[in-house]
C-alpha cells in the first residue's frame, strides 16, 4: 500500500513536470532554457528521492523549486502547477500543508501583480483546493474511527457474553452446592424443602403423592406461576409442586434446573407414600 502511494504521488509530480514543460514554451527565449533546466532538475531530485527511500524529502523539492522555476518563466499558467502539488501535501502535516500554501500565495501575489480580480480568484480557488483535499482525509479518518467503534463494539459484545456465560455457571455452581449442603445437613425432607424456600423465590412447596398417570415430564403452568415436578419413589411416585413468586420467573432456565435438582433430591428423604408413613400424605411449606 505504502509503494503504491509513492507511485501514485510520484505520477502526479511527473505529469506537474510535464506542465511546467508545456508551460515553457510561453516562456521568453531568453528564460526559456533556464525555466526547463530547473523543471528537469526538480524531476531528476524527486525522481531519485521517491526511489532511493528519500520520498519524505520531495515536499521540500515542491515548496522551493517549482516556485523557482515559476518566478522565472512567471507565466500565469505556470502559477496553477502548485494546485496538484498542494493536495499532494496537504495531509502530510501542518508543516509541510503550511510550507506549500505560503509559497503558493507568494507565486501569485508576484505572478498577478498587476491584476487584483485574477489574485484574488486564484487565491480562492488555492484556498478551496487546499480544503477540499483535506476533505478525503477526514472522511478516511472518520471512516477509520467509526471502523474501530464498531471493533470495539464487537469486542464488547464478546466480552459481556463470556461474562454472562462465566456468571451463569457461578450461579448454578453455587445452587448446586446449596443443594448438596442442604442434603447433607437437613434431616428430614420437611426441613430439606424449608432450606429450598428460604433459598430460592417461592411462595410456597408442595410434596404430595402422584397417581394415575405415570408421566415423569414437569409441567409448567405458566399462568399462575407453578412448576410441578413428577418424581419416582421406591414406593409409587410423588410430585414436587413449586409455586414461585411471579409467574416470569418460569422463564429463568437457572432457576428451573435448580428447582428440577431439588425436586429429584427428594427420593433420598421419601421411599413412598403410604398410611404408615412418617412424611405423612401431603407435605406443604407456605
Amino acid at each position: 500500500m505504502v509503494n503504491k502511494n509513492r507511485e501514485i504521488e510520484w505520477g502526479i509530480r511527473f505529469l506537474v513536470f510535464i506542465y511546467l514543460i508545456l508551460t515553457g514554451l510561453e516562456v521568453e527565449e531568453g528564460v526559456r532554457q533556464a525555466f526547463w533546466g530547473v523543471s528537469a532538475f526538480y524531476f531528476f531530485l524527486i525522481t531519485v528521492a521517491t526511489f532511493r527511500g528519500f520520498e519524505r524529502a520531495n515536499f521540500l523539492f515542491d515548496s522551493l523549486i517549482v516556485p523557482v522555476a515559476i518566478l522565472i518563466g512567471k507565466t500565469e499558467a505556470g502559477v496553477l502547477s502548485l494546485l496538484p502539488l498542494v493536495v499532494v501535501n496537504s495531509y502530510r502535516g501542518i508543516l509541510q500543508a503550511g510550507l506549500i500554501l505560503t509559497v503558493s500565495v507568494f507565486c501569485s501575489v508576484v505572478i498577478f501583480e498587476g491584476s487584483s480580480l485574477k489574485l484574488f480568484s486564484f487565491l480562492l480557488l488555492l484556498v478551496t483546493t487546499s480544503l477540499t483535499s483535506l476533505v478525503a482525509d477526514y472522511r478516511e479518518e472518520i471512516r477509520k474511527k467509526d471502523k474501530r467503534i464498531s471493533e470495539l463494539e464487537k469486542e464488547v459484545k464478546e466480552l459481556l457474553k463470556t461474562y454472562a456465560k462465566w456468571e451463569t455457571g457461578r450461579k448454578k455452581l453455587e445452587n448446586v452446592s446449596f443443594i448438596l449442603n442442604a442434603l447433607i445437613e437437613s434431616e428430614d425432607v420437611r426441613e430439606f424443602l424449608e432450606k429450598v424456600k428460604s433459598k430460592f423465590p417461592l411462595k410456597s412447596v408442595r410434596l404430595a403423592p402422584k397417581s394415575g398417570s405415570t408421566d415423569l415430564e414437569p409441567v409448567f403452568d405458566r399462568e399462575n406461576g407453578v412448576l410441578s415436578v413428577p418424581v419416582p419413589l421406591e414406593e409409587g411416585y410423588a410430585v414436587v409442586i413449586f409455586e414461585l413468586e411471579n409467574p416470569f420467573q418460569l422463564s429463568d432456565p437457572l432457576l428451573v434446573d435448580s428447582l428440577l435438582k431439588v425436586a429429584y433430591a427428594v427420593p433420598l428423604f421419601v421411599a413412598g407414600f403410604s398410611d404408615s408413613s412418617k412424611v405423612g400424605r401431603v407435605i406443604s411449606i407456605s
